[in-house]
């Protein structure tokens, strides 16, 4: 239905899951496979090609995740970077308090992350929710990350703005009453601007909070064992995400503050220019 926010529904191949987000929607698509060569063909593949062209919007997070059972010695994570990941560095914990693990390297190969979950003796309820969890964490991650360049390309027009405003401020101490309609001009232009930008990603600053504490929440949920050796996803996030978002609340705090400056000089400008009105009227009516 129009309004639906979630669907569920096995059509034999594969099994879909879909669910409805405040601004994007997420597919999951689930097919049973190979265990020796879980990432041989995505789940994905499984779908009409029709199907999947027809669908709005473009693909902001793409993860292909496996799950199998876990071997009774312990893994040989080399083997599995090599095996699973290219060799590349892994990120990876003990999930469940140690009843699964999983394991990543953050890496897009053919338009997609991998993720590996092996389990060693979660419950198929507690399995499920573990992997929603993981798929979470990057969906949210890179969601939140989606107001970095919206504050990089901010950045030199903050710096021009302040500018602006010191300049402005600075010859309001010694402005007359001829100087001061033009000051007054210059910061009702600039308080507009800063008032366009504010609305214009407000937003974007504000959904990247909400996804930002939605990943440390899921990752507390997940009650990492550490492995070692090997970077906890919390360590990964705060390493990689946690600076992007300092970023963005740094460049949202200071287009406030700027905001909040100019009202305050534009006030005092406008009191000074009415006071400098009524004199002059005082003066017409002498």
């Amino acid at each position: 239905p129009p309004r639906a926010s979630h669907y569920s529904a096995d059509f034999g191949p594969f099994r879909l899951k879909w669910e409805r987000h405040s601004e994007f929607t997420r597919y999951k698509f689930i097919v049973g496979g190979p265990c020796d060569d879980p990432f041989a063909s995505p789940a994905v593949q499984t779908v009409p090609a029709d199907w999947l062209a027809g669908l709005p919007g473009e693909v902001m997070v793409a993860t292909h995740a496996a799950l199998l059972m876990a071997g009774a010695e312990a893994p040989d994570y080399e083997a599995l970077a090599t095996r699973h990941f290219g060799g590349n560095v892994l990120v990876g914990a003990g999930i469940a308090a140690g009843a699964g693990l999983a394991l990543t390297d953050f890496r897009i190969r053919d338009g997609f992350s991998r993720l590996l979950v092996l389990d060693r003796s979660m419950t198929a309820r507690q399995t499920g929710r573990m992997m929603q969890r993981l798929l979470e964490i990057d969906t949210y991650r890179l969601m939140a990350l989606l107001a970095l360049p919206v504050a990089h390309r901010l950045t030199p027009w903050l710096n021009n703005a302040e500018r602006e405003l010191a300049q402005i401020t600075a010859a309001l101490v010694e402005s007359n009453e001829a100087s001061e309609p033009v000051l007054l001009d210059r910061l009702t232009r600039l308080e507009a601007e800063i008032e366009s930008r504010e609305s214009a990603h407000h937003f974007r600053f504000r959904a990247a909070e909400a996804y930002d504490d939605l990943v440390e929440r899921r990752i507390e949920e997940l009650r990492e064992v550490r492995i070692q050796g090997l970077q906890t996803f919390q360590e990964f996030t705060e390493r990689r995400l946690a600076p992007a978002m300092s970023t963005c609340a740094s460049v949202s705090a200071r287009v406030e503050s700027l905001s909040q400056r100019v009202a305050r000089a534009t006030q005092l400008l406008s009191t000074r220019v009415a006071v400098s009105r009524e004199r002059q009227n005082q003066q017409v009516l002498e």
